[in-house]
């Protein structure tokens, strides 16, 4: 039997959830004439839709792993990417580069692949430097924490209250819980 509390995150929420995850496959033959395309080893949807935390109006991370021999800075790769997809009307964000792309709003996040690791550095444009990040244990880490309906409730709250701070801090959770029986 569902607790009173969990009926009412889920009227909460239900609101704003996502219908359905979107496809990364009608961008692969956009990316055909990139200058990069021939080191793109992978097109894969990242960010709050493959972790269960996305709301109805939240944006597409595609995430374009690029091969560890790519040559060029990254922010070279970032204004690259920018140039390539002027039709689109490009707006360079953190960590990404937003694209309008049939009514769509897709953050398209390049990254670097470590060479014999999982691990990907990205330009991180505010503050002219790289990060490191391993996305899919960053997925797993949220997915298997449960916690998606919270995040996606402190999600609603802080988009209500106009409040700035990063999705990512949501879904930290060093103890990675599962909830307590009943």
């Amino acid at each position: 039997m569902n607790k009173p509390e969990d009926l009412y995150l889920q009227a909460v929420i239900n609101p704003h959830s996502a219908a359905n995850a979107p496809d990364t496959l009608p961008l692969t033959p956009l990316l055909q004439k990139w200058t990069y395309s021939r080191h793109v080893e992978s097109i894969t949807l990242s960010g709050s839709h493959p972790k269960g935390t996305d709301l109805r109006d939240s944006d597409a991370d595609i995430f374009l792993s690029l091969a560890p021999n790519t040559p060029g800075p990254l922010s070279d790769i970032h204004q690259s990417l920018a140039e390539h997809f002027r039709d689109h009307i490009p707006r360079p964000r953190n960590v990404s580069l937003r694209i309008n792309h049939h009514g769509a709003k897709l953050d398209l996040v390049p990254a670097r692949r470590r060479a014999d690791s999982t691990t990907h550095t990205l330009w991180q444009q505010r503050y002219n430097t790289w990060l490191q990040t391993d996305i899919a244990r960053q997925i797993e880490h949220v997915k298997s924490s449960r916690l998606q309906n919270e995040i996606r409730a402190l999600k609603i709250w802080r988009r209500r209250h106009t409040f700035r701070f990063p999705s990512f801090l949501l879904e930290l959770n060093p103890t990675n819980r599962s909830p307590s029986p009943s």
